[in-house]
């Protein structure tokens, strides 16, 4: 047996919220800014003024999937030969900040020394911007990616009652090009002629480049299962996996990778305690060079974006072991667990790649001027190195036990209990920063989003009465009203996720972006009774003094966030209009017991003599039932 599949998907957004003819920073006096778009003023504590970042936003994304299978039965083999290919194409417009953006954060007016006591909204009324920046666009990118895949399996039926089945499959996959080259990276070995220093701006397809910045990769992916039914018992089933399988090169709507092509000149103060990084009535300098700008330095004085050049893709393996058990009265009963280990994960864009080793720290105020803090980075004449998203240095296990109690449909009743306990450990950032960037295994913690324990019930059952039912089985109008009812529903109850602490303040000059609180020895965390009013012990965790980083973990391992219930239920009234045609009246009330779920507490953790007073505790819920009707008329 052959099968042969195309498949073809295109989407597109378009969110241009500007006006092309507009010119409001002009309008304002600001000047050394593209037209089109409001500036951007974010004032930290304040509502923000302006653009939000991607009001100007054009792409399409094109799909194109081939495959073919190919089956063959001897025997007791049953041999598999797949083959697919899929093409991805993504052309994006994408500006973050088409009119510019201006921070604000309130240090310039701030008492001498003194944590908090700044307002951001002073400081944007005088004009002096903390860090600007804005983003020129010139044209729009086209990039490309393809992944090919061949696989072969047997499916080996060693005796009636024992089935074993071994696939392998070789993972082709090319890295991101550009259509017309209009890619950079960073060569951390190339000497920059600005200083003399390692680390200049690199061009696909340039200077005898390859058109991308990675090797396409080759991969075996080996997979294996079987079934079991011991003791030759049609009952009972024991069933085994393994598998290895590859990620594949991402392709985002984004405009990362090419510097040079494009331009994202940035300014930060050199020292956001004394002096503006620009004031709003002189405008934004133009002492850049604009694109087209294919030098080595093009990328020197901002944010670099960096490609690993290993190409190394993320892998995960996975294994399964599971049990189910038929029981009379239809019941089935089913035992699992399942493990995944994660190698080479994407870590995020938040690691920096140009950081401040945390002995620089004893420098103290002197981080905090710019020329001083970037001297000591590896590659000082870049602000920050950014790898994106596809920085593959990322690690994640994962344990989970399942128990499962299902009730086939019968007598009118079909019943599923599930329960899950499980444990996610990662360092995956998603985005956000670490304390250091020098050390990512100390991001190793329980992932932010695990959930212990989990419990879902999926319940229908069809009242017994009217027509062929055990009761009021007689006709007439009274079979009619009471007849064709049905209850069904979902309820969930699970356990919180992890409780994330953050210091009220980050006085590190920069070496830490996400700054941890410290651990206090000797003092519980929990609390006896937990409640809104205090969920956990804030004297357990405190702010670090200036100047040096947190010994607290990226989650608290023993603290957890409130956890939620919901319940879901619908009555259904089925009425037969004729053979063919039906009438259904719905009534649904979801979160039905109008339960309220705690919001989490406060995580922010102060000083002693600068505390946060709500810390620890809840202020807020989430729920409320809402009802609604329905009628369906099927024909």
């Amino acid at each position: 047996m052959n099968q042969f599949n195309a498949y073809a998907s295109y989407s597109a957004l378009v969110n241009e919220a500007v006006d092309p003819s507009a010119n409001y920073a002009q309008d304002l006096g600001l000047n050394g800014v593209r037209p089109g778009a409001f500036p951007r003023f974010d004032l930290t504590s304040y509502v923000d003024i302006g653009a939000q970042p991607g009001s100007l936003v054009r792409y399409q994304i094109a799909n194109y999937v081939l495959s073919d299978g190919l089956s063959i039965r001897y025997k007791k083999h049953n041999l598999k030969m797949d083959f697919y290919g899929y093409w991805g194409q993504v052309n994006t417009f994408r500006p973050r900040n088409p009119s510019g953006r201006f921070s604000f954060s309130g240090l310039l007016t701030s008492l001498p020394g003194i944590n908090n006591t700044g307002n951001s909204f002073a400081q944007f009324l005088l004009g002096l911007a903390s860090r600007a920046e804005q983003s020129i666009v010139l044209d729009p990118s086209y990039f490309r990616s393809e992944q090919y895949q061949l696989t072969i399996s047997d499916e080996y039926q060693l005796t009636p009652n024992f089935t074993w089945n071994f696939s392998l499959g070789l993972q082709v996959d090319t890295p991101r090009s550009e259509k017309f080259n209009r890619q950079s990276s960073l060569n951390l070995k190339l000497i920059n002629p600005a200083n003399q220093r390692p680390g200049a701006l690199i061009f696909a397809g340039r200077d005898g480049r390859p058109r991308t910045f990675a090797p396409t990769q080759a991969n075996w992916e080996p997979a294996t299962s079987w079934a079991l039914n011991p003791w030759g018992s049609r009952k009972t089933v024991i069933r085994g996996s393994y598998a290895l399988s590859f990620a594949s090169f991402p392709l985002y709507p984004t405009d990362f990778g090419t510097l040079g092509f494009n331009a994202s000149p940035l300014l930060v103060s050199s020292n956001d305690q004394l002096l503006p990084a620009a004031t709003l009535g002189l405008g934004f300098p133009q002492d850049f060079t604009p694109p087209l700008d294919l030098r080595p330095t093009a990328a020197n004085d901002i944010k670099a974006e960096y490609f690993e050049p290993l190409g190394i893709l993320p892998y995960e393996q996975s294994w399964r072991l599971e049990v189910e058990r038929d029981l009379p009265a239809d019941f089935v009963v089913r035992l699992a667990y399942q493990g995944e280990r994660g190698v080479h994960q994407y870590i995020g864009d938040g690691i920096e790649l140009n950081p401040l080793s945390p002995e620089v720290l004893s420098f103290r105020d002197q981080l905090n001027d710019l020329d001083f803090n970037l001297s000591l980075r590896p590659y000082p004449q870049f602000r920050g190195i950014s790898p994106g998203y596809g920085y593959p240095v990322g690690s994640s296990f994962l344990h989970r036990g399942n128990l499962r109690v299902e009730k086939r449909f019968s007598h009118g009743l079909n019943f599923s209990l599930s329960y899950f306990f499980s444990k996610s450990i990662d360092n995956l950032l998603g985005g956000a920063s670490p304390q250091n960037s020098n050390d990512l295994k100390a991001e190793k913690s329980l992932n932010p989003y695990d959930i212990r324990h989990q419990v879902s019930i999926n319940y229908l059952y069809e009242f017994p009465l009217g027509e062929g039912r055990a009761f009021l089985n007689q006709g007439g109008w009274l079979q009619g009203l009471v007849a064709g009812w049905s209850l069904s529903g979902v309820a969930v109850f699970r356990s919180g996720t992890p409780v994330i602490l953050t210091p009220l303040f980050n006085n590190t000059g920069h070496v830490a972006e996400a700054l941890r609180v410290n651990v206090v020895p000797g003092v519980d965390p929990h609390v006896p009774h937990p409640s809104a009013f205090q969920w956990f012990n804030p004297a357990a965790f405190d702010q670090p003094p200036d100047f040096t980083l947190g010994n607290g973990p990226r989650t608290e391992p023993t603290l957890r966030n409130p956890g939620a219930q919901n319940f879901d239920m619908s009555l259904t009234k089925r009425i037969p209009v004729s053979e063919d045609w039906t009438l259904e009246l719905i009534m649904e009330a979801f979160n039905s017991f109008n339960h309220a779920n705690l919001n989490n507490p406060d995580g922010l953790i102060g000083s002693k003599t600068n505390p946060n007073l709500n810390a620890g505790r809840i202020i807020g819920s989430s729920g409320g039932r809402v009802v609604q009707l329905g009628l369906r008329f099927s024909f």
